[in-house]
């Protein structure tokens, strides 16, 4: 995988979760981490979806009450 950069992370407490996103061959794949532990993996196959499925999962994580750290 190439350099990964961070999508967006989020905070509770002192717990934080992020989505990281890197190239996997003619793809996106974000994975959402807690701590050491990928929680989540997809593999998109354009912008779009990926924007769409990160931006699903943070939404999620924000429900219960995490927050941005803008």
């Amino acid at each position: 995988m190439a350099a990964e950069t961070i999508r967006w992370a989020l905070s509770k407490s002192a717990e934080r979760v992020i989505c990281i996103e890197g190239q996997e061959q003619s793809q996106i794949e974000l994975r959402v981490v807690y701590g050491n532990l990928t929680i989540a993996r997809r593999a998109c196959k354009d912008a779009d979806e990926a924007m769409r499925w990160s931006g699903e999962c943070r939404d999620a994580w924000e429900a219960y009450g995490w927050k941005r750290n803008d």
